[in-house]
């Protein structure tokens, strides 16, 4: 509104740090490198950067709920062999703990849950507005490429688009899901994934919120 941009953090960010997300408040933010090797999580406060040490070997694509009570990102718990390119093609696993962790255990990878396991190549998780939705992409456990639903109560998980699509993102209202997909021309183009689709969700999330709350 007023087409004036603020200064966030007076420090140099950990080098290779390319995905952030915020508190709702944005008392706090959390970031992390994105090489598919070995990314570390970091907090971002006022005064300093600090690394959140899960206990994993790797760990990115961080997202804060909208409550502002829990976090989710990929990573694993184990990794074949030494850290090298091969790494990027291991799939991930997609973890849960709180966003306080650190006030209720000390260690936060004492709080840490697992969600779901071998996730191929997703490069994006995002919580509905309402906080009972997860949407992540990639390729679930051997079943082919698409995007996926998480409902949080129960944990069952829907696909709702098969196919090479990437980067999904909730609309405000919590009733669409908009992801970049592929253009009608096939090939190795960069351009081959430059098309938007918005996927009608509000039967799905309307459906199973009911089905959930008698």
């Amino acid at each position: 509104k007023t087409m004036e941009s603020q200064f966030l953090y007076n420090y140099e960010l950990p080098v290779g740090n390319t995905l952030f997300t915020f508190a709702p408040d944005l008392s706090r933010g959390l970031a992390s490198s994105n090489n598919a090797i070995e990314d570390k999580l970091f907090w971002l406060d006022v005064e300093a950067t600090s690394q959140l040490d899960v206990k994993l070997p790797r760990a990115n694509t961080p997202a804060w709920s909208p409550n502002g009570r829990s976090i989710v990102f990929f990573g694993n718990q184990q990794m074949p062999d030494s850290p090298g390119p091969q790494w990027a093609q291991e799939p991930y696993d997609l973890w849960l703990m709180p966003a306080d962790c650190e006030s209720v255990s000390q260690e936060c990878d004492r709080s840490l849950e697992l969600l779901l396991k071998g996730i191929q190549y997703p490069s994006a998780v995002h919580w509905s507005p309402d906080g009972h939705w997860l949407v992540f992409d990639g390729n679930l456990q051997g079943q082919g490429d698409g995007i996926w639903l998480m409902e949080m109560d129960a944990k069952t998980v829907i696909q709702i688009l098969a196919g090479d699509y990437i980067q999904p993102t909730w609309s405000p209202n919590g009733k669409s899901i908009v992801v970049i997909g592929p253009t009608e021309q096939s090939g190795d183009s960069p351009l081959y994934r430059s098309t938007l689709y918005i996927l009608d969700v509000s039967g799905i999330v309307e459906e199973n919120t009911d089905s959930n709350n008698p």
